[in-house]
């Protein structure tokens, strides 16, 4: 028999607590027992659960000098146990943690800081250098542990605490603003898809980014919520895992709203269900993921949003238009390719613009495959008609074959 999950009761109805700290969550527990393994080459040792408060509350006596609750503070950090102490400090004190990856470039940060309003980014010395004059950089590393225990902040689960960036198919990533309820949410997809994880002696290990929420709350969270050891290793190749959000408007994992788009969180609720985007088919008892509605690219567990892609591109000197889709690969599931128009007596190679693309946003996210057209499909508004270019690219497949 299954046993009941955190957050559910039996008929299936969500039972959320009136006061509710992720950080709480994520440190309740035996203080001796390892909540991180960390196999990184130049720190190998394993972290326990008074190690990891420890460090967390060194972070959150720090920022409690210049962060308020409800500020947004950013997380720049790869895998290390510095990473998870940085988002319970920030959850702890009640502000709102917002990730970032060091696969972004310039560009996908600036737009990210930007729209968040940042002013203060944990981080190590590699973020440090990535984000320049963005945002002020604290290192993680630099602010010591031996600190007096901080008091968890009064949050329900209602509060926010994560502001993630989606991929933006027709505009720039949007914010999605989540509660301290979307730790609890993710548990009952987590638990049985890992055989009932919280037996003794599990442990958990991905290389998906702390910064998606792949590797944030389907792995690392939910692991330290249930006393399972989590276990980090730097790498500077990531595959993210695709995340699915549950249930109905006002369960756990669901977004609280859009950040700064009232229109787009109407939007996405059809009645009381959020509707995500993806696509399935039914194979008898199985349900198949076969791909979005929306124009969002996967490419080796990574989503794309072309809008992105394509605006970092219009800013080459050389480019009129652009337009931005994915069409299938046997190895990458799909590959990005761009249709380019430049213009008049401008010149550009397909290498120059894939360049311009990893250098302003991320080495995965460039284009694999260019083709210069003299015009591309339009609307009667000036919108490139990515369905005709998609036709096109699959034309273009099949000669090919």
């Amino acid at each position: 028999m299954t046993p009941d999950l955190p957050g559910l009761d039996r008929a299936g109805r969500w039972d959320m607590p009136a006061r509710l700290n992720m950080a709480a969550q994520c440190l309740e527990g035996p203080d001796g027992s390892t909540t991180i393994i960390n196999l990184t080459r130049d720190a190998l040792r394993d972290v326990s659960r008074a190690e990891l408060a420890r460090m967390s509350d060194g972070l959150a006596r720090r920022l409690l000098r210049q962060v308020n609750p409800g500020d947004r503070v950013g997380v720049l950090l790869n895998q290390s146990p510095w990473c998870a102490a940085a988002y319970l400090a920030i959850w702890k004190i009640g502000a709102i943690s917002v990730p970032f990856s060091e696969l972004f470039k310039h560009d996908a940060l600036r737009s990210r800081i930007g729209d968040a309003d940042l002013q203060l980014v944990l981080t190590d010395p590699e973020g440090a250098w990535l984000l320049g004059d963005l945002a002020t950089a604290l290192m993680v590393d630099e602010v010591g542990e031996d600190s007096p225990p901080v008091d968890f902040a009064d949050t329900g689960p209602e509060d926010p605490a994560l502001l993630i960036y989606t991929l933006g198919t027709t505009s720039s990533p949007k914010g999605a603003l989540h509660g301290h309820r979307v730790l609890t949410g993710h548990l009952p997809g987590v638990a049985p898809s890992h055989d009932l994880l919280g037996q003794s002696g599990d442990c958990l290990w991905t290389l998906a980014d702390r910064a998606w929420i792949g590797g944030l709350f389907d792995v690392l969270m939910p692991g330290l919520t249930v006393h399972a050891a989590a276990v980090v290793a730097r790498t500077q190749k990531v595959s993210a895992q695709a995340a699915k959000e549950v249930v109905r408007r006002g369960s756990a994992p669901t977004r609280l709203e859009g950040w700064h788009n009232p229109q787009a969180t109407a939007e996405k609720f059809h009645g009381d269900w959020l509707i995500v985007g993806d696509r399935g088919q039914w194979q008898g008892t199985y349900l198949r993921f076969v791909g979005r509605e929306d124009d969002v690219i996967t490419s080796v567990g990574c989503g794309m949003g072309p809008a992105e892609i394509e605006g970092c591109l219009l800013t080459h000197p050389a480019v009129a238009t652009v337009g931005v889709v994915g069409t299938p690969d046997q190895l990458r599931t799909e590959i990005v390719k761009v249709y380019v128009v430049l213009k008049p007596g401008a010149e550009a190679s397909a290498e120059t613009l894939q360049e311009w693309v990893k250098a302003r946003l991320a080495n995965y996210l460039y284009p694999r495959e260019i083709t210069f057209l003299d015009a591309l499909p339009m609307t009667v508004t000036g919108k490139v008609i990515r369905k005709e270019l998609k036709r096109r690219a699959a034309a273009e497949e099949e000669m090919s074959q």
